[in-house]
């Protein structure tokens, strides 16, 4: 069955609907939790996790993300980084920052 014709002319060659990005802010801390950079967060395409990061801040490969508008906690690993922009894979699923005994 052939997709059925776009009620926009922006979206004539689209054949799904365009995915939602939510973007958030956030903070990157090292495992211990000292404080590295303050970035944006938002979602990707193959359901990873994109960083912007506010400054040019020497970064490790795995650290914590902190998502302000979730209130949640991950340990996450750089994929890549080309600037202030990283690609993340989450190595844990997030848990809420209220679960943690330490202050962040």
């Amino acid at each position: 069955m052939p997709p059925r014709p776009a009620s926009s002319p922006f979206r004539a060659r689209q054949l799904r609907p365009a995915p939602r990005s939510r973007m958030r802010g956030g903070r990157l801390t090292d495992l211990s939790c000292k404080p590295l950079a303050d970035c944006t967060i938002y979602d990707t395409l193959d359901n990873g996790i994109g960083v912007i990061v506010a400054s040019n801040a020497d970064l490790p490969a795995r650290l914590l993300l902190h998502d302000d508008l979730d209130v949640t906690i991950a340990e996450a690993r750089v994929l890549w980084r080309e600037g202030r922009q990283l690609a993340l894979s989450l190595e844990t699923a997030p848990v809420g920052a209220s679960l943690f005994s330490m202050n962040l």
